[in-house]
């Protein structure tokens, strides 16, 4: 399966912000998308991003 890596520093508000590569570049935030996947949509990543900052408003903070 091939991945793409989308990093961003906290805090990143604008699209420049973020850098896309095959790799984790450990820039605080990562998400990794696996593009080739059965079914695999750019409207099902998108959803996949809002249950995640869902998850990350309802959930203790910091997440340990």
């Amino acid at each position: 399966m091939a991945d793409r890596w989308y990093n961003a520093p906290l805090g990143a508000q604008i699209a420049q912000e973020v850098t896309e590569g095959a790799a984790d570049t450990s820039q605080y935030a990562a998400f990794r998308v696996t593009y080739d996947a059965t079914g695999n949509k750019k409207e099902m990543t998108l959803l996949a991003l809002e249950a995640i900052r869902q998850y990350v408003l309802q959930d203790n903070w910091p997440p340990v």
